[in-house]
């Protein structure tokens, strides 16, 4: 079974839509959404309405948490998170698609089994698993494979048969900009596949950039010598 993998929208509704494209060329059996599609950008509405249209299983990240239960943090990081003004703009319908995403999956296909989570498996919304990260920890874990997102920096590694994989950020990478992350993974094989479609920046920003925080424009404008995944003109 092939499984496509997105994460970390954010509501990028133009790399959203150019990332589900991608996937689809890839004919997957099922495609996953492993959370944050709210936040940083003033594009979610659509991007929920992309989701729900292409019945895209959901699990909530720590900002869809946020949104539904705001929090101190949330409330001091409003300028940058723009939570308070995604809460105005969302319809109840919305409120309740979103409200009904688990905090975490787990999956037995093809005789593994594949634990689908936000943040990390010790904290499911809002851990740090980074690319430089020690994984020794996860050969405990009762799993084949534990795939994750929530730092927007892809990188797949293993802990002998194990594998442990960050799906990156479509809306937001924090490596290159201009570049959305997403993937793919074979349950037969247990391999994933990082793609990094191309992101039109300056159509992002024609579109949202007076509306969004400098951090969101300046984070857009990355760039780096390398980076991890397949590049998808």
């Amino acid at each position: 079974m092939r499984i496509a993998l997105l994460a970390d929208v954010h509501g990028n509704a133009i790399a959203l839509e150019r990332c589900l494209a991608v996937l689809e060329s890839c004919e997957p059996d099922a495609t996953y959404f492993l959370g944050d599609c709210v936040g940083y950008i003033p594009g979610e509405q659509e991007c929920l309405e992309m989701l729900k249209a292409a019945t895209i299983s959901c699990q909530r990240g720590n900002h869809e948490q946020m949104l539904l239960c705001p929090t101190a943090e949330s409330g001091a990081r409003e300028d940058v998170y723009g939570l308070a003004a995604v809460a105005r703009r969302t319809t109840a319908a919305a409120s309740e698609f979103i409200d009904s995403w688990p905090l975490q999956r787990e999956l037995e296909v093809d005789g593994r089994t594949i634990l689908l989570v936000h943040g990390s498996p010790e904290h499911p919304l809002d851990g740090y698993i980074y690319p430089d990260a020690d994984l020794n920890g996860f050969g405990d874990l009762a799993y084949d494979a534990v795939l994750m997102a929530h730092t927007h920096r892809p990188f797949a590694g293993r802990v002998g048969e194990k594998l442990i994989a960050n799906v990156g950020s479509v809306g937001l990478p924090r490596d290159v900009g201009a570049l959305s992350s997403a993937a793919i993974y074979d349950t037969r094989t247990n391999e994933i596949r990082i793609l990094r479609p191309r992101l039109d920046v300056d159509a992002v920003l024609r579109r949202w950039g007076s509306e969004m925080h400098e951090l969101t424009r300046a984070c857009l404008r990355r760039t780096a010598p390398e980076f991890v995944g397949e590049v998808i003109e």
